[in-house]
């Protein structure tokens, strides 16, 4: 472990997708040097070490869906030791009466911004991918280019080079309060040591907005999703896409020789 600097030019505080994508960023244009902050023992042990892993190119947000079209493409561009860090696999969008005009507003948004995508009848979709055979619909919306990252290795990406670009990255560092002068923030007090730099990053997911909550709050609610993992189905290839199901709101891929699921259920929580 490094040895925590007094000062520095930027403090980042978190170690997840957010603060070490920002360590990249920042290295990458020669802005260092600069430390990442982590209040846990390793880098991305909770949301960003512990989601679906899914590489979406439409989102209905409006700022989202920039981001991912921009950033999807630019990471399956990086060269890194463990392979490619997103799996093209699909991704399939599969509606009842009740969400087919929803189906169609997504095909024609993608369309509008270049993406490839296809309406499928549902005897189209099955003849392509017979394991939907089990569920009902009435239309499906293919779009071959979403994908499944490898989180783990994106992260050690981001993460060895930001190091290599003058960041150091502290573990078992954790930010009890900003370090304030005339009103001006100029460093943090952890656990460890006071830190002066030239600008501090809160990237601390679910925590984010906490530190100077006295100074100036941020409206930031964390939430708290739900993810489950099936045993082998037999049923559903690996290879299989990505399956949104827009009328029940929840989606599924192949996992761990199973299923991964989400209700995509958003549950606010105070931790």
């Amino acid at each position: 472990m490094p040895r925590l600097p007094t000062e520095t030019r930027w403090i980042i505080v978190g170690g997840g997708f957010a603060g070490a994508a920002t360590a990249w960023a920042l290295g990458g244009a020669g802005c260092g040097p600069g430390v990442i902050l982590e209040q846990e023992i390793a880098c991305g042990t909770h949301a960003s070490g512990r989601n679906a892993a899914l590489a979406r190119l439409f989102e209905p947000d409006p700022v989202i869906g920039a981001l991912a079209r921009r950033s999807i493409p630019r990471i399956r561009g990086f060269e890194c030791p463990e392979g490619p860090l997103i799996r093209p696999v699909g991704g399939l969008t599969l509606a009842g009466p009740h969400g087919a005009a929803a189906v169609v507003t997504e095909h024609d948004a993608m369309r509008e911004h270049g993406l490839a995508v296809r309406l499928l009848s549902p005897a189209q979709a099955r003849a392509q991918f017979p394991f939907l055979d089990a569920l009902e619909f009435e239309i499906a919306l293919w779009c071959g280019d979403d994908g499944v990252a490898d989180i783990h290795a994106l992260l050690s990406f981001y993460l060895t080079s930001a190091r290599r670009s003058g960041f150091t990255i502290h573990t078992g560092c954790r930010v009890d309060a900003l370090l304030t002068e005339g009103g001006c923030v100029k460093g943090v007090h952890t656990n460890v040591g006071t830190v002066r730099a030239d600008c501090v990053i809160d990237a601390g997911g679910p925590w984010a907005g906490r530190l100077g909550e006295g100074l100036a709050p941020l409206s930031l609610q964390p939430l708290r999703r739900h993810l489950f993992v099936s045993a082998p189905t037999g049923h559903v290839p690996v290879e299989a896409p990505i399956v949104w199901m827009e009328d029940a709101a929840f989606y599924f891929r192949p996992d761990s020789g199973g299923l991964l699921l989400s209700p995509r259920s958003e549950e606010h929580t105070s931790e």
